[in-house]
This record gives C-alpha cells, structure tokens and sequence, in this order.
C-alpha cells in the first residue's frame, strides 16, 4: 500500500489539510512545503517522501507550522472582514450626500414589482417561461442587494448555531 502523504497532514496538521481542498490550496502546499522541506516550492512528491520518514520532531514541527498558518488565515479573515465594513460604510456615507442610489433603488423596485405583477396577471407562453423564471430570479437577487444595502445584513455570530 503506498504512502498517502495527504492523510498524514489531515491528522497532523488540520488547518492546512482543510486549505488544501479550497481556494487556498496555494497558501497551504507553501506552508506545508516551507515547513516540510524549508522551501516554498516543493513538489508533492518531495512532500510525500519527506512526510513518509518524518521523524516525531518534525512532525511536531509541522504542527507548529499548521498553529501559525491557522493564525495566518484568522488574522486574514479579521482583515477581510474589516474591509467589508469599511466599504459598507463608505458607500451608506456617500448615499447621504449623493442621491443617485437612492433613485436607482425606487426605480428599480417599482419596476420589479411591476414585472411581478406582469408575471401575475398575464398569461406567459411556454416556450418563454423558462427565460422569464431566469430572469426573475436574476431580479429577485438584485432586489436582495438592495434591500441589504439599505437594512443591512445579518451575520452569525461566533459560535451560534
């Protein structure tokens, strides 16, 4: 049975091993690759090779490597988070001397109800429904943004269910 070098770092260090399915797949075989071999750069199979003799020191290591790279991403996330807001602000500031939002979303919104209203009361032929579900759908989540940008949103807060 070969060596699965991936199951060693799902047990070792968990923080990598859940970047390494997603979008920071990249961010992860670096760290993982720094903190196996001391180089950014290593292919898998040099991963594989060293992680197959690793000795329980640098497999200790490795766990101090995934503690600072679950810091790393935390700390990212806080920064991500922050700029958001930031954003948000920004824009809700702007709407209170420039108008233009303001008209755009009374617009809007009156013309998707009118379309909603459309949808109700006329009969739509088969072979464009499908086209104006899409499209509706399309409306509803751009009437969401709206709704979103004037009432704000919701978030979870930390370790509620």
């Amino acid at each position: 049975m070969a060596f699965n070098w991936r199951e060693r770092v799902r047990n070792v260090c968990p923080a990598i091993a859940a970047a390494l399915g997603g979008p920071l797949a990249g961010a992860a075989m670096k760290a993982l690759s720094t903190a196996v071999l001391g180089k950014p750069d290593a292919t898998e199979e040099e991963i594989s090779t060293q992680l197959a003799g690793a000795t329980p020191q640098q497999l200790l290591e490795l766990k101090e490597a995934d503690d600072q790279f679950a810091e790393q991403m935390a700390q990212l996330g806080i920064e991500r988070d922050r700029l958001s807001l930031e954003d948000l602000q920004s824009a809700r500031l702007l709407a209170r001397t420039d108008h233009t939002a303001d008209y755009l979303a009374w617009i809007y919104t009156a013309g998707y109800f009118a379309v909603v209203m459309a949808l109700w009361m006329v009969a739509v032929p088969a072979d464009v429904r499908t086209l104006l579900q899409q499209l509706f759908g399309a409306l509803t989540a751009a009437q969401i943004m709206i709704l979103h940008f004037y009432f704000g949103g919701t978030h979870k807060a930390k370790g509620a269910p």
